[in-house]
């Protein structure tokens, strides 16, 4: 049986908008303003490496599909189907 894990970007107050950066938001590219530490961003790539799956929402989704076809990186995330 398969597990569901959840990996977000939440602020501590409860920020989820916009993590990346995109237009239209009051606090847009917050996530990406503070560093994990290699530690961090290792267990973030390993978090999603494990995973066999990904269920994303409608707007993550259509920005997703847009850049992945072309997507490469080293640690071999670009290639998960």
């Amino acid at each position: 049986m398969s597990r569901i894990v959840v990996s977000e970007f939440i602020t501590v107050d409860g920020g989820i908008d916009s993590p990346g950066g995109e237009p239209g938001f009051d606090r847009a590219g917050w996530a990406f303003q503070f560093s994990r530490g290699p530690e961090g961003d290792k267990f973030k790539l390993d978090e999603v490496q494990k995973a066999d799956a990904l269920l994303l929402g409608r707007k993550t989704y259509d920005g997703f599909a847009a850049v992945w076809p072309t997507v490469k990186d080293e640690a071999g995330f670009a290639e998960k189907k």
